[in-house]
């Protein structure tokens, strides 16, 4: 095809779609519904089962300082100092 082969389809595709958008929303356009038409959202009831919150694991506490000689040294350095 042609460059205006390809224009006619694209034309078309957008000119469908524009027309199901059209047709859609008047097809299932309902007047009763009020603006913002959300639903009552759901509340659990007071017999609920309880979450179970026990860890599953539980995690060694982290060294907050290294030994009197470190292999490695980190310097940081702040451009705010």
């Amino acid at each position: 095809m042609n460059r205006a082969g390809w224009d006619r389809i694209v034309m078309a595709l957008i000119a469908g779609g524009i027309v199901g958008f059209f047709v859609g929303y008047a097809v299932n356009y309902d007047e009763g519904t009020p603006a913002g038409g959300a639903a009552p959202v759901a509340v659990a009831a007071g017999d609920a089962h309880p979450v179970d919150v026990t860890p599953v694991r539980k995690l060694e506490p982290s060294p907050v300082e290294g030994g009197k000689t470190p292999k490695v040294i980190i310097h940081e350095v702040s451009d705010f100092q």
